[in-house]
């Protein structure tokens, strides 16, 4: 019975997904069509990306918590690095970032029905298999970050399928806060594998989503040589905090 419950849940999130996203994809595509200005039309386009987002998750029954946003100041460009369990992160992440940002994402996503056509528009795409396209990504994110828009990334590469806390960090994300000087804000995202796993698939549970803010990284007066120090840094910090939240579970599982 609960088996059932759950596949009717999914399939009734499902349509909610595919409304929304038929519905702000349009706007999504008329504001690029007639925004001359690409920047302006970013903006807009990710005001409609977050009213996807509220909408597809107040009525999916999944709501979220921010901790630590006095640690992100809105005038400020960040390179934002987050841990990724689940296809719910890039909804938390845009309803969660209070700046304008673009996230780095892999070119794959582009072929996904619907969600492609909108998924072009409002990141960088990087295909990670082609040097030529990853080094085309980096000047596209080192231009946003001079424009004064923060850039976020997986540092993990993809999504984690694995039983561990996270997977070793890529160098992508620390090669560019450590090239623009800025910031690295790390972010850890708690039940978004929960409230939609991998496996099984077509699980879709209701429910709340935690979205950790960790002090900012100053990157100021580093040099290349300091990559490898930086990125065990933050990968030790947002360790330490999936570490904290794993046993906060635990302990209340007994209770």
């Amino acid at each position: 019975m609960r088996l059932f419950l759950q596949r009717i849940y999914f399939i009734y999130g499902l349509l909610v997904f595919v409304l929304c996203m038929v519905t702000f994809t349009t706007l999504i595509l008329f504001t690029v069509a007639l925004v001359s200005n690409k920047k302006w039309a970013g903006k807009v386009a990710y005001f409609f990306l977050r009213c996807w987002g509220f909408g597809f998750s107040s009525l999916a029954f999944i709501f979220y918590r921010f901790h630590g946003l006095e640690n992100v100041q809105k005038n400020q460009s960040y390179v934002f690095t987050s841990n990724h369990n689940s296809f719910l992160d890039g909804i938390a992440i845009c309803l969660s970032i209070p700046n304008d940002f673009r996230p780095l994402g892999k070119i794959e996503l582009t072929k996904v029905p619907i969600f492609g056509w909108m998924y072009r528009y409002v990141v960088i795409l990087v295909d990670r298999n082609s040097a030529e396209s990853r080094q085309k990504s980096m000047l596209e994110m080192k231009h946003h970050m001079r424009e004064g828009i923060s850039v976020l990334v997986f540092p993990e590469g993809t999504m984690n399928k694995t039983s561990s806390l996270m997977q070793p960090f890529k160098n992508g994300a620390f090669t560019l806060a450590l090239e623009t000087q800025s910031s690295v804000v790390p972010m850890v995202m708690w039940n978004t594998k929960k409230h939609m796993p991998r496996v099984p698939k077509f699980a879709l549970c209701p429910g709340i989503i935690d979205i950790h803010f960790l002090p900012p990284i100053e990157t100021r007066g580093m040099v290349k040589n300091d990559l490898e120090t930086l990125k065990r840094e933050v990968f030790e910090q947002m360790k330490n905090k999936l570490l904290e939240l794993q046993g906060k579970a635990v302990v209340a599982a007994i209770q």
